[in-house]
């Protein structure tokens, strides 16, 4: 199967060649499955769906003294953003990872998807950069082999003060919104701190890392501070995209 864009930065994984490839030529390999081409997914669906926000945004945006210019770039697209909010909740990942020296972190949002959804992780690097003003902001990465994709957003500055204001605005409504609040704290404490960091700092960024994700054990006091407001309709087409294909 083949995708004929120049533009798109997609990196290929082959497990035969047991290294990452970025792809350079103009008709980019994604993988090779006879009778198969990309799903043209849906991502503008959510524009035929009601536009009522149950949140009033501007309020958060006060609390959290979001950027005003965040804020509104964020709220120009606010029906995309519920949208991706959805998406993330089903198949989104808030990963903290200590680097290889111990003596600080690298904070990701990864995306991981079948194959299928490729075009929907590139309509979501596109609104990105939008918000951002970057051109290409995070990456993609197809894995041959098991026929899924990633798309990963490892730059701090991009998720400390672009991406995070997002989940802050329209927020997540499972478990992974105990892992985002986590996420968020952990970024507060390591502020505008470059490299390495203090000790005392790594333990407290630790301690919220390791009661993440996989490794949290839901209890009714944990499960009491989800948020159980009347589900934003956007949030839905993107919680259950992957379960209506």
């Amino acid at each position: 199967m083949l995708i004929n864009n120049n533009s798109l930065a997609i990196t290929v994984y082959n497990p035969n060649n047991f290294a990452i490839q970025p792809v350079q030529s103009t008709a980019i390999i994604i993988y090779q499955q006879p009778e198969t081409s990309i799903a043209v997914i849906p991502v503008i669906a959510f524009s035929f769906l009601t536009s009522h926000i149950h949140l009033q945004p501007h309020l958060i945006s006060n609390i959290y003294n979001i950027d005003p210019t965040v804020f509104s770039r964020i709220m120009m697209h606010a029906k995309f953003w519920r949208f991706f909010v959805g998406y993330v909740d089903g198949d989104g990942s808030f990963i903290i990872k200590p680097n290889r020296a111990k003596d600080g972190f690298y904070f990701r949002l990864a995306i991981h998807l079948h194959i299928d959804d490729l075009l929907l992780l590139i309509t979501i690097r596109k609104y990105v950069g939008m918000l951002a003003g970057v051109k290409m902001p995070g990456s993609i990465v197809c894995f041959v082999e098991s026929n899924t994709a990633e798309l990963t957003f490892a730059d701090y500055n991009l998720v400390r003060y672009y991406i995070t204001p997002i989940f802050l605005l329209f927020p997540l409504y499972t478990a992974k919104y105990l892992d985002f609040k986590d996420w968020q704290a952990a970024i507060l404490i390591k502020g505008s701190k470059r490299g390495k960091i203090s000790a005392s700092t790594f333990v407290k960024i630790e301690k919220l890392r390791v009661g993440m994700n996989t490794f949290r054990v839901m209890n009714p006091i944990l499960e009491s501070l989800i948020p159980n407001p009347k589900v934003d309709p956007l949030y839905i087409p993107g919680f259950s995209l992957k379960k209506t294909l």
